[in-house]
Protein backbone atom coordinates (compact mmCIF):
# COMPACT_ATOMS: atom_id res chain seq x y z
CA UNK A 1 0.00 0.00 0.00
CA UNK A 2 2.91 2.30 0.70
CA UNK A 3 4.41 1.44 -2.70
CA UNK A 4 1.20 2.61 -4.42
CA UNK A 5 0.99 5.72 -2.20
CA UNK A 6 -2.45 4.76 -0.89
CA UNK A 7 -3.57 7.15 1.87
CA UNK A 8 -3.60 5.47 5.30
CA UNK A 9 -7.23 6.44 5.79
CA UNK A 10 -8.12 4.05 2.94
CA UNK A 11 -6.18 1.07 4.24
CA UNK A 12 -9.34 -0.40 5.82
CA UNK A 13 -10.75 -0.77 2.30
CA UNK A 14 -7.54 -2.54 1.27
CA UNK A 15 -7.65 -4.94 4.23
CA UNK A 16 -11.30 -5.73 3.52
CA UNK A 17 -10.52 -6.38 -0.15
CA UNK A 18 -7.60 -8.64 0.77
CA UNK A 19 -9.77 -10.64 3.20
CA UNK A 20 -12.47 -11.03 0.55
CA UNK A 21 -9.92 -12.32 -1.96
CA UNK A 22 -8.34 -14.72 0.54
CA UNK A 23 -11.79 -16.12 1.38
CA UNK A 24 -12.33 -16.88 -2.32
CA UNK A 25 -9.04 -18.61 -3.20
CA UNK A 26 -8.03 -22.21 -2.65
CA UNK A 27 -6.59 -22.96 0.79
CA UNK A 28 -4.55 -26.20 0.88
CA UNK A 29 -5.26 -26.86 4.58
CA UNK A 30 -9.01 -26.74 3.94
CA UNK A 31 -8.74 -28.39 0.52
CA UNK A 32 -11.25 -25.78 -0.63
CA UNK A 33 -12.01 -22.06 -0.41
CA UNK A 34 -12.88 -20.69 3.07
CA UNK A 35 -16.16 -19.21 1.83
CA UNK A 36 -17.06 -22.58 0.32
CA UNK A 37 -16.18 -24.26 3.62
CA UNK A 38 -18.55 -21.99 5.54
CA UNK A 39 -21.47 -21.70 3.11
CA UNK A 40 -21.16 -24.97 1.20
CA UNK A 41 -21.23 -23.28 -2.21
CA UNK A 42 -18.51 -22.21 -4.62
CA UNK A 43 -18.18 -18.42 -4.30
CA UNK A 44 -18.95 -16.18 -7.25
CA UNK A 45 -15.78 -14.22 -8.05
CA UNK A 46 -17.22 -12.28 -11.01
CA UNK A 47 -17.20 -8.95 -9.15
CA UNK A 48 -13.48 -9.27 -8.37
CA UNK A 49 -12.19 -9.95 -11.88
CA UNK A 50 -12.26 -6.54 -13.57
CA UNK A 51 -10.44 -4.34 -11.06
CA UNK A 52 -7.57 -4.40 -8.62
CA UNK A 53 -7.42 -2.36 -5.46
CA UNK A 54 -6.83 1.36 -6.07
CA UNK A 55 -7.00 0.94 -9.86
CA UNK A 56 -7.87 3.97 -11.98
CA UNK A 57 -11.49 3.95 -13.14
CA UNK A 58 -14.08 6.03 -14.89
CA UNK A 59 -17.43 6.21 -13.12
CA UNK A 60 -20.61 7.78 -14.41
CA UNK A 61 -21.83 10.83 -12.52
CA UNK A 62 -25.61 10.70 -12.82
CA UNK A 63 -26.19 14.31 -11.76
CA UNK A 64 -24.33 15.90 -14.68
CA UNK A 65 -24.14 12.80 -16.94
CA UNK A 66 -20.37 12.80 -17.31
CA UNK A 67 -17.62 10.25 -16.81
CA UNK A 68 -15.32 11.12 -13.93
CA UNK A 69 -12.00 9.78 -12.68
CA UNK A 70 -11.84 7.77 -9.50
CA UNK A 71 -9.98 5.00 -7.71
CA UNK A 72 -11.48 1.55 -7.23
CA UNK A 73 -11.75 0.61 -3.52
CA UNK A 74 -13.66 -2.66 -3.59
CA UNK A 75 -16.94 -4.46 -4.04
CA UNK A 76 -20.01 -2.95 -2.41
CA UNK A 77 -22.14 -5.67 -0.89
CA UNK A 78 -24.77 -3.78 1.08
CA UNK A 79 -25.18 -0.59 -0.93
CA UNK A 80 -26.17 -0.06 -4.53
CA UNK A 81 -27.21 -2.47 -7.24
CA UNK A 82 -25.69 -5.78 -8.27
CA UNK A 83 -22.06 -5.30 -9.36
CA UNK A 84 -21.72 -2.03 -7.45
CA UNK A 85 -18.31 -0.87 -6.33
CA UNK A 86 -16.78 1.53 -3.82
CA UNK A 87 -15.11 4.38 -5.70
CA UNK A 88 -12.91 7.16 -4.37
CA UNK A 89 -13.88 10.36 -6.21
CA UNK A 90 -11.83 13.55 -6.10
CA UNK A 91 -13.92 14.73 -3.11
CA UNK A 92 -12.19 12.07 -0.99
CA UNK A 93 -15.53 10.72 0.25
CA UNK A 94 -16.05 7.13 -1.03
CA UNK A 95 -19.20 6.57 -3.09
CA UNK A 96 -20.94 3.51 -4.52
CA UNK A 97 -21.38 3.19 -8.28
CA UNK A 98 -22.45 0.42 -10.62
CA UNK A 99 -21.31 2.25 -13.75
CA UNK A 100 -17.57 1.75 -13.53
CA UNK A 101 -15.00 1.15 -16.25
CA UNK A 102 -11.22 0.71 -16.10
CA UNK A 103 -9.01 3.46 -17.46
CA UNK A 104 -6.92 1.73 -20.10
CA UNK A 105 -3.14 1.97 -20.49
CA UNK A 106 -3.72 3.66 -23.84
CA UNK A 107 -5.88 6.33 -22.19
CA UNK A 108 -3.22 6.86 -19.52
CA UNK A 109 -0.64 7.62 -22.21
CA UNK A 110 -2.77 10.54 -23.42
CA UNK A 111 -1.15 13.67 -21.89
CA UNK A 112 -4.49 15.24 -20.97
CA UNK A 113 -5.63 12.07 -19.13
CA UNK A 114 -2.21 11.63 -17.54
CA UNK A 115 -2.39 15.21 -16.19
CA UNK A 116 -5.97 14.62 -14.98
CA UNK A 117 -4.82 11.52 -13.03
CA UNK A 118 -1.81 13.34 -11.57
CA UNK A 119 -4.05 16.24 -10.49
CA UNK A 120 -6.50 13.76 -8.93
CA UNK A 121 -3.73 12.08 -6.91
CA UNK A 122 -2.38 15.41 -5.71
CA UNK A 123 -5.81 16.66 -4.59
CA UNK A 124 -6.63 13.39 -2.82
CA UNK A 125 -3.22 13.41 -1.12
CA UNK A 126 -3.94 16.92 0.20
CA UNK A 127 -7.39 15.91 1.45
CA UNK A 128 -5.96 12.94 3.35
CA UNK A 129 -2.89 14.72 4.68
CA UNK A 130 -2.84 13.93 8.37
CA UNK A 131 -0.03 14.93 10.65
CA UNK A 132 1.01 12.53 13.36
CA UNK A 133 -0.38 14.10 16.47
CA UNK A 134 0.75 13.19 19.96
CA UNK A 135 -2.04 12.62 22.43
CA UNK A 136 -1.61 14.19 25.83
CA UNK A 137 -2.12 11.38 28.36
CA UNK A 138 -1.74 13.57 31.45
CA UNK A 139 -4.20 12.40 34.07
CA UNK A 140 -5.01 9.11 32.34
CA UNK A 141 -4.38 6.24 34.75
CA UNK A 142 -1.89 3.50 33.91
CA UNK A 143 -4.03 0.59 32.68
CA UNK A 144 -1.76 -2.03 34.21
CA UNK A 145 -2.54 -0.52 37.64
CA UNK A 146 -6.26 -0.77 36.93
CA UNK A 147 -5.88 -4.46 36.03
CA UNK A 148 -4.14 -5.10 39.38
CA UNK A 149 -6.96 -3.37 41.27
CA UNK A 150 -9.63 -5.49 39.54
CA UNK A 151 -7.98 -8.82 40.40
Amino acid sequence: MVHHDIPKRLWDFAYKYEAEILNRVWQPKLKQMPEEDVFGETPNILKYLDFGFYDWVWYWNISDKTARVGRWLGVSKNKGEHLSYWILPISGLPIVSSTVQSITQEEMRDPSIYNLLADFDEKVKQKFLVKDLKVDLTGVPDWSLLDDELT
